[in-house]
């Protein structure tokens, strides 16, 4: 989903996979937290929604992870050499948001097969994303663009 090429949609294919380190780091600590404090589960899911839901609406560049890369790690980088599109990145910020959502209500109401498997399913995707560069929302993307632009009427 990558290229070589700008434009204003555009951004560096390292941001992404640096929030994903980020989500996979949060997404563990919500998981080990759940042995001990299901609440704790909750509030620490709880927030990373609200961080899938900026990514989301704003986008990549507007996304509390990514703007910690911008600001202090990608000045530390050489320069930009892959760029990929922002709307799969913000579609993919969405379904984490499903995913974390119900995650952490499941925590919160103490059903904690709920809140574990929803948690596992953000977990998977992110670390994909993070340590292989395998973007689950991206890859679903085109597909949901696509019936989206089917649905429309003419």
């Amino acid at each position: 989903m990558s290229s070589k090429t700008t434009g204003p949609d555009q951004v560096d294919v390292r941001g992404p996979r640096f929030a994903a380190w980020v989500t996979t780091v949060v997404v563990v600590a919500a998981l080990a937290a759940s042995v001990f404090s299901p609440v704790a589960a909750a509030v620490i899911l709880a927030v990373q929604a609200v961080v899938f839901a900026i990514g989301a609406f704003g986008g990549p560049r507007k996304h509390p992870y990514g703007r910690i890369f911008a600001t202090f790690v990608a000045p530390r980088l050489g320069p930009v050499t892959e760029r990929e599109p922002a709307p799969p990145l913000k579609f993919a910020q969405f379904v984490g948001f499903l995913f974390a959502v119900p995650g952490a209500v499941g925590f919160a109401l103490g059903w904690n097969a709920l809140g574990l498997t929803a948690t596992g399913f953000a977990l998977v995707a992110a670390f994909l994303n993070a340590a292989f560069g395998v973007c689950l929302g991206c890859q679903i993307y085109p597909l949901v663009a696509h019936l989206r632009r089917v649905a429309t009427p003419a």
